[in-house]
């Protein structure tokens, strides 16, 4: 069963300056590890196995662990104690982090997609897959240049709908 994570809401302020959101994808978000971890060679880890693993997050704000703890909560289910070791301000920032070894991320599998396997690995929650809706989000009080805007057209027009 797959579970619908919903993002964080835009602030006030900000909402009015931007245009309604497009759907434009899905995406899962995964556990990355690194490649010497006892996860790495599985296809998912338990929930309860993730208690006191050292993790690599992004800063507040960021949408993927809170749509990790979204999703879970859905289920009546939430995240263990875990060790946080590592604040960092990109996804690729914590992708790197969980290469080197200093812990595991949640983090977009767009992210690890295209990652070396011997470095970092993609494993998902047993309990549920985790998937999210990509949006593209423009401004309203600002025209966007020739290409953007040429590219938000195409897109109106021509993306297939996304599918969960």
């Amino acid at each position: 069963m797959s579970v619908q994570a919903t993002e964080p809401l835009l602030p006030e302020r900000s909402e009015r300056a931007l245009a309604p959101k497009l759907a434009t994808g899905v995406d899962e978000v995964v556990l990355a590890v690194p490649a010497g971890h006892r996860f790495a060679a599985r296809a998912t880890v338990a929930l309860s196995e993730l208690e006191d693993e050292p993790f690599v997050e992004r800063e507040g704000g960021s949408g993927t662990l809170l749509s990790v703890r979204r999703a879970l909560a859905e289920r009546g289910l939430s995240l263990p104690t875990f060790r946080v070791v590592m604040v960092l301000g990109s996804t690729q920032a914590v992708v790197s982090a969980v290469e080197q070894g200093h812990g595991l991320g949640w983090v977009s599998s767009l992210a690890v997609a295209h990652r070396r396997p011997e470095y970092v690995a993609a494993v998902r929650l047993a309990e549920l897959p985790i998937r999210r809706t990509l949006y593209l989000v423009t401004p309203t009080r600002r025209a966007l240049p020739a290409v953007p805007a040429a590219f938000v057209d195409w897109l109106r027009r021509e993306r297939p709908v996304p599918k969960r």
